[in-house]
């Protein structure tokens, strides 16, 4: 105990007694959190020196600013997440101490390499803490924290920085130059200000500023106005760039000089510091706590009374329910009989038809007059039947199916199936020898069968009412089980509420003393020695620490590395058909099969594979594609503002190498592009001169100088909308680039030679996967439904940034439809990584990101195109650019993965044409006769499916429907549920900066929401759509399977060609309903000023009222999408239903015309036989 108290400085005098007090309350409360919070403080405490916390995002440059003002190199540096655990830095004799999440701990102590600890450094899922000693820390009585960027996908890491920040005597919140907006930002300070913190703001990389861009004083009022709110002014902000020390304006200096005058008057701070903390700690545990008020509780015993009274009353009623239920369905069968007009008046005059042919002199004609009268006799009574029996179909038949169907809805139970029709029997039995047949006598005998129906229909429904009595009584058994258990609840809960009454009183005092205890005031001090041997972990063994260190980088493999490919040779399989088909052509009725299977084989042999490229802006896109061309024909730009496409395709006769096609964008597509820019900011141009106009007063970072550039390349440009024409290579540029001309240009096709383009593949280039312009989508949507291969670009210092984040949803949402997984994932610019290891973490890193949508154990490729351009690189063995590992997955992907497709596709027709053969030799062996008897049976057969293949083949459209109504109920229920997401990241402080007022930054705001929203809705439905196709797929080729497994075994037919089936994509409107002014009006009443709305209540009120609005014009959206998707849907069903049956009546066709050509020329059995002996 001694030595615990020698440790005690004057200020600790004062803070240990209350934090051991604390530490027994919250020992007793059993909150593990705030125990393992008042350890930290008792740890911090007995350090007894200036916390001082850098947190903020990840790659904001937190550790190269802590280097710099320790004058060390300790901490590690990285373009993803580094820091993954905290880290302190401290003077004092040079040793590292290891802190574990299991409480063990070690010691380095020198020498000791500095590299191991900074790989333990980035090992969060083991070590909680570093402490780093250096005699070369020049900051005396400080202990600098640096923390987890709190925007990491780990979630762990922000809760990390959260618990630092929470001990901080002074907090930095560093930011890089180009995040300063962030609402990751804004949302941690604001929690940091609750807390009572003082927070100072630290704007890194100051270096990528660019006065031509935008004054720097310009910049600092912008981030003064935003972050003002929160208490932070002008003297709390500092901006630093470590890269450049010497850049004008670096305040790196002056932050040392605070934290160095901080240590000065340190005991000030700490004792301050310390005061706010416990009296959070004290405030927060309260509040959190804090039962509901004794008014309130009193009210919800109230309420649970009533609700008692309410169900005891619905008890006795329940006890009716059974007769009543029974009665119910009995009526109901009683009323259909009872309203059923079974003999209307043309029913009647067939009776008494009927009646006068049963009169003993009724007689029909003079010559053979026995048999017409007897055949008169049997179709008037045929007639009567079948009258009657209508009636009952249409009168009691349809009700009681409808009947039916809403006892098995209620129930959950089968009714089954009902039939009734009337015997002849009846109709003649009920007629009286001498009856007339007319008048009273025909009213009579048709009100007696009428009945006699009735009663029979009713006898015949017992089994029915024996459901019904059955179903009743176990409704009403569950309806008084559901009571009873609700009264038991009631009653559980009136105990429960009176229960926390009491609580109320015990959360009081507790309430009481802790507020004791954070001020000092208690008369206990609470067990320091206690709480110091909880503090005191085991220490261990500093080599057993480096032995569970698992940092080993994993080996980043490709899922086309892992893939187990098929031995199937599309070459042996195509040279098999083509030689079948040489042995059949000239056989009689094989000559339309041959035919066939030579089309076939020539679309193989001209088949190309189309790869197409997608990425957020600035991915290298174009430079990656270059590299995969092996020369620069594409132009780059670091800022491309355009959305052409470009196609790379191999050459042909009307196209020599070095052609380059320009198609350029109609009118319409031009002025809708604009409007895209201008809807940010809820504006919309019906001209280009009014939207040049809009655009110059939009604070829309880019759409003014988009149309400046539209504007600029009118003159020439605007006579070339909408046609197309051809120019060459040196033209690229002009079009591709230049932004006066390529703003007009939809898309460039470019024929040119090289390895890549020969091998039949078309590589396209899109424009950035980050636009959500319309159009933009429309494009990138058929390209992944469409196309063979999608290679996705991501850039290496920004991987997997918030500009991927929609796209790669939409890949995560369509991956199952596809038959093959065609998506290949490149890490471009990999030469910027400093060594392999670092390559294989950021690569780890996109892995890790990919799998939260869905995407997992991607095929993923680091590569540099830079590195691939280099002269004669082309030719390196030693893969540096990492291109020759791409390019053999891109092979096998499409020489083994997709000809193996082929090659299944070309050994079905050969098994297909070689059964038909043998078929055909089968039956020339038989005898005439079996020959002639299996031709009557063929040909009945055929008769028989060929009428029904139409009927076949028709999808259920009230199955479909009900599928299509299920998947749209779900996408509304997605973007729903997105929609809050997207409200966060539309309403913070720094949409602020870029407005002139309050009310224009709402509705702004307001705006990007119904964009996001909007985009996301069309996003989903687009995927839909190929789930819908899918459906329908899958219902025909299960048709298709079950039309050749069950036709007779003389008639041969091909499998349908599932690939014919190309599906048109609903046209459906893009665009959600804007809020209305009156809605607006009503929204920015909840803003009175930025800390009321962003601190207060304004926000959640804006929130609840925007969304509310939202979720209306989604659900309007989505019910008038299903209106359209459904009848186009049903237009395609029918189409491709028509073609699958068209195709079997031909197949059926060609079988018989191939079987009576073999027949009628039995002397060629030996021809047949020879063929079949020679095929392969």
């Amino acid at each position: 105990m001694r030595n615990l108290k020698q440790r005690i400085t004057i200020s600790n005098n004062k803070v240990l007694p209350v934090l051991a007090q604390f530490y027994e309350f919250f020992a007793e409360a059993k909150d593990k959190d705030r125990l393992e919070k008042i350890l930290a403080y008792y740890r911090k405490a007995m350090a007894g020196d200036l916390s001082v916390v850098f947190c903020g995002h990840f790659s904001a440059g937190k550790s190269s600013l802590l280097n710099a003002l320790s004058e060390d190199g300790t901490l590690p540096v990285s373009p993803v997440p580094t820091s993954a655990n905290i880290v302190v830095l401290r003077k004092g004799p040079s040793k590292a101490r290891v802190y574990l999440h299991n409480g063990e701990y070690g010691e380095f102590l020198p020498p000791f390499d500095i590299n191991e600890i900074k790989r333990l450094c980035k090992n969060g899922d083991l070590v909680k803490e570093i402490e780093i000693f250096t005699p070369h820390f020049g900051l005396e009585g400080i202990a600098l924290y640096d923390t987890p960027g709190i925007d990491s996908t780990d979630d762990a890491h922000y809760k990390a920085a959260d618990e630092v920040s929470d001990a901080a005597d002074i907090i930095f919140y560093v930011m890089d130059y180009n995040h300063v907006l962030s609402e990751t930002n804004f949302h941690f300070i604001e929690k940091l200000s609750r807390r009572g913190q003082h927070v100072k703001l630290i704007i890194n990389q100051m270096d990528k500023h660019l006065e031509s861009e935008l004054p720097i004083t310009s910049f600092k009022e912008k981030v003064e106005e935003s972050f003002g709110p929160y208490g932070i002014t002008k003297e709390d902000i500092f901006y630093t760039s470590v890269l450049n020390r010497s850049l004008e304006g670096n305040d790196l200096n002056a932050l040392r000089a605070l934290i160095e005058k901080a240590s000065i008057e340190k005991e000030n701070i700490l004792e301050k510091e310390w005061r706010r903390r416990l009296q959070w700690l004290a405030a927060d545990y309260a509040e959190k706590h804090k039962p509901e008020t004794e008014e309130h509780i009193e009210d919800i015993i109230q309420h649970a009374e009533e609700r008692k009274n309410e169900l005891t009353e619905r008890l006795q009623l329940a006890e009716e329910l059974e007769s009543d239920e029974k009665k119910k369905w009995r009526n109901d069968v009683q009323n259909i009989l009872r309203d059923a007009i079974l003999m209307p008046f043309e029913t009647r005059e067939l009776g008494g038809k009927l009646l006068e042919s049963l009169q003993p002199k009724f007689k029909v004609g003079f010559f053979m007059s026995q048999n017409k009268t007897a055949n008169e006799k049997k179709q008037r009574l045929q007639s009567f039947a079948d009258s009657l029996n209508k009636n009952i179909e249409t009168q009691v038949m349809w009700h009681l199916r409808r009947l039916f169907d809403e006892f098995s809805k209620k129930y959950g139970a089968d009714a089954g199936t009902f039939s009734f029709t009337v015997h002849e029997s009846l109709l003649t039995q009920s007629a009286k020898s001498g009856m007339d047949a007319d008048g009273k006598a025909l009213l009579h005998y048709c009100e007696h069968i009428a009945g006699e129906v009735r009663k029979m229909i009713s006898q015949k429904l017992q089994p029915f009412f024996d459901l019904v009595n059955a179903e009743a009584e176990k409704l009403s058994k569950k309806e008084h089980k559901s009571i009873k258990l609700q009264l038991a609840e009631a009653e559980q809960e009136i105990q429960k509420h009176q229960q926390e009454i009491n609580r109320m009183r015990m959360w009081k005092k507790e309430k009481d003393r802790l507020e004791r205890i954070a001020g000092g005031s208690s008369e206990y001090d609470g067990n320091i020695e206690g709480l110091f041997q909880a503090s005191s972990g085991s220490k261990i063994d500093i080599t057993k620490i480096l032995q569970k260190e698992p940092i080993k980088a994993k080996k980043v493999q490709s899922k086309g590395a892992n893939s187990s490919h098929s031995t199937n040779s599309l070459s042996a399989e195509k040279s098999r058909l083509a030689h079948n088909v040489s042995l059949l052509e000239s056989l009689p009725g094989f000559a339309e099969d041959a035919e066939d299977a030579n089309h076939f084989l020539s679309r193989v042999e001209k088949r190309t594979y189309t790869m197409v490229l997608f990425g957020a802006f600035s991915s290298g896109k174009s430079s990656f594609a270059n590299a995969l061309i092996g020369e620069k024909v594409l132009p780059t730009s670091p800022n491309p503002m355009t959305a052409a496409i470009f196609e790379i395709i191999k050459p042909d006769v009307s196209h020599p190498h070095g052609t380059v096609q320009i198609e350029c964008k109609s009118e319409e597509e031009m002025l809708a592009e604009i409007n895209d820019h201008l809807s940010k900011t809820g504006n919309n141009a019906s001209s280009l001169k009014q939207a040049g106009e809009l655009a110059k007063k939009s604070s829309v970072s880019g759409s003014s100088r988009f149309i400046s550039a539209f504007m600029e390349g009118f003159e020439e440009m605007s006579s070339k909308a909408g046609s197309v024409f051809t120019s060459g290579l040196q033209d690229i540029e002009r079009y591709g680039a230049y932004e006066p001309f390529a703003c007009y240009v939809k898309k460039i096709t470019v024929y040119y030679s090289c390895k890549m383009t020969e091998s039949g593949i078309v590589l396209v280039d899109t424009p950035g996967a980050d636009s959500i312009n319309s159009r933009h989508t429309d494009v990138a949507f058929q390209y992944i439904k469409n196309s063979d291969m999608i290679l996705y670009v991501t850039y290496y210092n920004h991987a997997f940034s918030s500009a991927d984040r929609e796209f790669l949803i939409q890949l995560g949402r369509v991956k199952d439809v596809f038959l093959a997984d065609k998506m290949f994932f490149v890490l471009n610019a990999c030469d910027l990584a400093q060594d392999q290891e670092e390559v294989l973490q950021v690569a780890s890193h996109i892995k890790d990101n990919l799998s939260a949508f869905g995407i997992r154990n991607p095929r993923l490729y680091p590569v540099s195109s830079h590195t691939e351009l280099k002269e004669g690189n082309s030719n390196n063995k030693n893969n540096e650019s990492g291109f020759s590992s791409l390019r053999s997955e891109i092979s096998a992907f499409l020489e083994v993965d997709l000809a193996n497709v082929i090659a299944s596709q070309c050994s079905f027709k050969n098994s297909f044409l070689k059964e038909k053969l043998t078929s055909i030799v089968d039956d020339l062996g038989r005898s005439k006769e079996e020959r002639e008897e299996r031709k009557n049976q063929m040909l009945a057969e055929a008769e028989r499916w060929r009428l029904t293949a139409q009927s076949h083949f028709a999808v259920p459209q009230e199955k479909l429907d009900l599928e299509i109504t299920e998947l749209i109920h779900y996408v509304k229920q997605r973007v729903n549920l997105r929609s809050h997401d997207f409200f966060k990241e539309c309403f913070h402080s720094g949409i602020m900066l870029d407005a002139k007022n309050s009310g224009a930054a709402l509705v702004s705001a307001s705006h990007e929401l119904w964009r996001k929203a909007e985009y996301d809705l069309n996003q989903e439905v687009k995927a839909t759509s190929l789930r819908i196709e899918k459906w329908i797929n899958s219902f025909i080729k299960e048709k298709d399977q079950f039309f050749r497994e069950n036709i007779s075994s003389a008639i041969k037919v091909d499998a349908f060609d599932m690939s014919l089936l190309e599906y048109r994509t609903p046209a459906l409107s893009h665009v959600l309903v804007s809020p209305d002014e009156v809605d607006t009006k009503k929204w920015n009443k909840t803003y009175k000023n930025a800390r009321q709305f962003f601190e207060g209540s304004g926000r959640d009120e804006m929130k609840e009222m925007l969304i509310e609005v939202l979720e209306k014009r989604i659900s309007a959206w989505a019910d008038e999408a299903l209106i359209v998707i459904k009848e186009h849907y049903e237009l395609e069903t029918k189409e491709k239903s028509l073609a699958a049956s068209k195709h079997f009546d031909k197949q059926i066709g060609r079988s018989v015309d191939m079987w009576m050509k073999a027949y009628s020329n039995p002397d060629q059995e030996k021809d047949y036989k020879e063929a079949l002996s020679k095929m392969k």
